[in-house]
């Protein structure tokens, strides 16, 4: 029997709890799992006034806004609000219900004057510390490179005197076009692509001259300095090379062959670099580079808006990529099991440290290239 359903009248309902509307096993439900932004409020407690003004939105639901952007990749900060809007789990995730109005867009730009750097430094290594005691990063090779980024303005606009974007500079982008952006420097666990470090940089800035910076940032983040750093050809050279015996560590980087001999002051760094390359364990280490960094850059690209910048100036752009990283990061910290993701249970976090003990005593011992021996 055919039947035809009546046109919905507007009547007064209850709307359930948003908790019982969100799957267990979706991902916004197993990020704010792992997810700890309790340091938000002290860390910008001075930039608002104690006992004057109108009441302002949760930091703390700024700052998952903002991850909302990272994770989503929307650029447009109205047609996130949008989504936010329409979406029930990301109602839920920052926390509002049904019947509550939004946040205002220019809310989250407004905010992102007032946070400065600390909040999205802290985020990042938070999102770092998060992975460490589920074993997620060895920190025996770390792999380093850097990709381009659009910035958010034309290459007519670019070239006037005051452009929008007075940060931006001309660089040459993978598909061998000059174009105004960014470079974003990054390194990388080898083993679970863990984000370590994030630097940015005008476009036609030397990716090779942000080795030491972002390596030394990298090391901050581990128990003990790494035995090798892969690098793409760029980063062949004398200078880094010995950058990195004097840091105890060994540069997979093939260098280019010499047209001419100059003897240089790192001369005999890079003589040894050579040497090393013609071995099979470092052609071997080398192979795992463009597979980990390169993959990461089509992962921020593809999924999380790292193609094109979101805002206009240097400082943004490295908030934006900062917000990135960190997202990543979470990713790779929701997708293991619920074993070893970070639970509360005292259980688990033993089974958890458990499993780094093992990985650390099985772990692979990197042979020595003829580089400089560590320590």
């Amino acid at each position: 029997m055919q039947t035809k359903r009546e046109q919905l009248q507007q009547e007064l309902t209850l709307p359930p709890p948003l908790e019982t509307l969100i799957p267990e096993d979706h991902y916004l439900r197993r990020l704010n799992q792992v997810l700890d932004l309790s340091f938000v409020h002290e860390a910008v407690r001075d930039r608002y006034c104690a006992d004057n003004g109108r009441p302002s939105v949760d930091p703390e639901v700024v700052l998952r806004l903002f991850i909302l952007q990272a994770l989503t990749g929307i650029s447009s900060v109205r047609e996130l609000m949008r989504e936010v809007q329409l979406h029930l789990g990301y109602r839920w995730f920052i926390g509002y219900r049904l019947d509550e109005k939004r946040p205002d867009h220019s809310t989250l730009s407004r905010a992102l004057d007032r946070f400065g750097d600390e909040v999205f430094n802290r985020l990042f290594a938070h999102s770092i510390a998060q992975c460490q005691p589920s074993g997620l990063i060895e920190g025996k090779v770390l792999h380093v490179d850097a990709t381009t980024i659009r910035a958010d303005l034309s290459c007519a606009r670019a070239r006037q005197e005051n452009a929008p974007d007075a940060d931006a500079r001309f660089g040459r982008f993978a598909d061998g076009t000059k174009q105004p952006g960014y470079k974003q420097h990054m390194v990388a666990d080898d083993q679970s692509r863990v984000v370590l470090s994030v630097a940015v940089t005008p476009a036609n800035v030397n990716e090779s001259g942000e080795l030491p910076r972002v390596l030394d940032e990298a090391t901050t983040h581990l128990p003990a300095p790494p035995e090798a750093v892969c690098a793409d050809t760029a980063y062949a050279g004398g200078t880094n090379a010995a950058v990195c015996e004097a840091r105890g560590v060994h540069l997979i980087s093939p260098p280019a062959p010499p047209r001419c001999v100059n003897v240089g002051e790192h001369h005999g760094a890079l003589v040894r670099l050579r040497a090393a390359s013609r071995t099979h364990e470092f052609k071997m280490l080398y192979r795992r580079q463009s597979p980990v960094i390169e993959g990461l850059f089509a992962e921020g690209k593809q999924w999380h808006g790292l193609r094109r910048a979101w805002r206009r100036g240097l400082r943004k752009m490295r908030v934006q990529c900062l917000l990135i990283a960190a997202v990543i990061n979470f990713k790779r910290l929701i997708t293991l099991p619920p074993l070893w993701n970070g639970s509360n249970n005292p259980f688990l976090r033993v089974m958890a440290c458990l499993r780094r003990a093992i990985s650390l005593m099985t772990s692979r011992k990197l042979p020595n290239y003829g580089l400089a021996p560590k320590g």
